[in-house]
């Protein structure tokens, strides 16, 4: 029995309860054979979501600190609830003013100088024209990003002293 609409169309027949299980199964066996075809690009995803879980929610736990009275001897769920108690001191504080300029300022500065700074580099370093310099300049730019600076210092000191620890003529600083 088909049942007329406005405007001379035609509604859909209404479906069994049977069909609609029906339709169901086969759509949930379509779902679990398309994962079973791409379950290796899902094993993928696995350490992106452990990283994401250890990293950025375990650590939003400690976040309600900040509502409470932290007794280090109590733990964080056996400390009393402050509500908004700690947050209203702080913003009433001599030094909120001071502390919120400094933030918006070092974000601002960062935007400004810290962000554009090393793609200007690699700029300047596609330029270079001879491989070797350019090779140079880059092993010297990027290595306090890889060795500590300790070690770094450790490496120009080796490199200034002889093989039984005098100073290089060449080398001093006079």
């Amino acid at each position: 029995m088909v049942k007329m609409l406005q405007g001379g169309r035609t509604a859909a027949p209404a479906r069994t309860r049977a069909e609609k299980r029906a339709r169901g199964r086969q759509r949930r066996r379509r779902v679990l054979t398309k994962l079973n075809q791409s379950k290796s690009l899902y094993l993928f995803l696995i350490p992106a979501i452990v990283y994401f879980i250890i990293f950025c929610y375990l650590p939003m736990y400690g976040v309600q600190i900040a509502f409470k009275y932290y007794s280090p001897r109590l733990g964080i769920w056996g400390s009393t609830w402050t509500g908004m108690e700690n947050l209203n001191r702080f913003f009433d504080s001599y030094y909120f003013w001071r502390l919120l300029r400094n933030t918006v300022g070092l974000s601002l500065y960062n935007l400004i100088v810290a962000f554009p700074f090393p793609i200007l580099l690699a700029l300047v370093f596609n330029e270079v024209k001879s491989p070797k310099l350019k090779k140079a300049v880059q092993t010297i730019s990027y290595a306090p990003h890889f060795i500590s600076v300790v070690v770094l210092v450790g490496m120009g000191m080796r490199a200034g002293r002889g093989l039984h620890g005098e100073a290089q003529p060449g080398l001093c600083l006079r």
